[in-house]
């Protein structure tokens, strides 16, 4: 009887263990940050007619017009996906929802992702973008202000020095051909551009977008529509480490220790684990 005891009880520490291993988190999608941030987070919606957008608001935040600012910033760049639709709202059928992939006292990291469809167009868009707020500021993070966007960068992104959200719908090396027809001067500008709705229209549109997790700076590109209308790739911070610019404050997130020294992240000081690529779709089968 007690052999056969303890044969259960092995089964169920095994079972144990197989089931938390399923629930471990890829380094393109944690909230390992939200452990040290003293602010909390509820969902809000803005909705009229076939259009809702959800976007975070923060409340218990000690300093209360700082709450605000942040609140308002964030409100005023999730409505800005409107951008992309000058028509009547009449006709615009859209749903926005949000994932908060960094939530700290320094950096909070928000990626917006839905569907958009204007009646009587060819198909819906799947959308996605981001917006990164500086928690101290307050203001926004756009990619340019967090890592110098230079030759080195274009090198690692042409080189595919990155990990894919899902690796069973595009390749490295479909990511990185779909960017071949632009000049080095060229896709230095695109990545400067990123993190903003207010070129949409313009020549400075990019359509590029990123985003923070606890081992990765990740960014969104735009893709053909049947390839998804974006693809999302993620930079291991030991990885950019030589580019990255330290003296901003949202890195101190990431500090541990002097992890960050003389501008740069010392790489020994992240604790970057070996995981597998999980996919992550947003591609909208509602309007097929």
């Amino acid at each position: 009887m007690l052999r056969k005891e303890s044969f259960i009880i092995f089964i169920a520490v095994i079972l144990s263990m197989i089931l938390c291993s399923c629930g471990g988190k890829n380094i393109l999608h944690n909230e390992e940050g939200s452990q040290r941030a003293d602010y909390s987070i509820s969902k809000v919606s803005y909705s009229e007619k076939n259009v809702v957008i959800n976007y975070p608001q923060l409340y218990n935040l000690s300093d209360i017009n700082r709450q605000n600012s942040i609140n308002r910033l964030i409100k005023n760049e999730a409505l800005k996906v409107l951008n992309y639709y000058n028509s009547d709202i009449d006709s615009l059928t859209l749903e926005i929802s949000y994932d908060i992939h960094w939530k700290g006292n320094n950096l909070l990291s928000i990626q917006y992702w839905g569907t958009g469809f204007n009646e009587g167009a060819a198909h819906p868009n799947n959308l996605l973008y981001t917006t990164n707020i500086n928690m101290v500021s307050p203001s926004k993070v756009i990619l340019a202000d967090v890592i110098n966007i230079d030759e080195r960068f274009i090198k690692k992104f042409r080189s595919g020095e990155f990990k894919l959200f899902s690796p069973q719908l595009h390749d490295k090396a479909f990511i990185i051909s779909s960017k071949d027809m632009y000049s080095l001067e060229e896709l230095i500008g695109l990545f400067k551009n990123a993190d903003s709705l207010d070129y949409v229209g313009t020549e400075k549109q990019s359509d590029i977008f990123s985003f923070f997790t606890k081992d990765a700076l990740c960014i969104s590109i735009p893709v053909s529509h049947a390839a998804g209308d974006h693809a999302e790739l993620g930079f291991e911070y030991k990885s950019i480490s030589d580019i990255i610019k330290g003296e901003n404050n949202i890195w101190q997130d990431f500090k541990k220790e002097d992890m960050i020294s003389t501008g740069t992240i010392t790489s020994s000081y992240i604790k970057l684990k070996n995981r597998s690529d999980t996919a992550k779709s947003y591609l909208c089968s509602k309007y097929n």
